[in-house]
């Protein structure tokens, strides 16, 4: 079995931070420009130097905001009686 022991994060391609711990579940990334778009990048490898393929998410702000701005859907409310119905509010 393969155990990662770094992760590599990149912004748009560049490296930008290393996580040395298979053990660590979160990293920072500092200095992101968050009303601009850029891609996150990670990729993991062992101590074998073996690279994992690279896996990327792209961030937008204009979806964000839209995203944001969308009122969620209504939380189903369960009725207190023999006949459990649910109603939408």
């Amino acid at each position: 079995m393969d155990f990662f022991f770094t992760l590599q994060i990149y912004v748009n391609g560049e490296p930008r931070q290393n996580v040395r711990s298979s053990t660590r579940t979160k990293a920072l990334v500092h200095g992101l420009a968050l009303d601009c778009e850029f891609v996150l990048s990670i990729e993991s490898s062992n101590g074998d130097k073996k690279v994992s393929k690279r896996n990327s998410i792209s961030y937008n702000p204009v979806l964000l905001k839209q995203l944001a701005n969308k009122k969620p859907p209504p939380i189903p409310r369960i009725e207190d009686d023999a006949t459990t119905k649910i109603t939408v509010l």
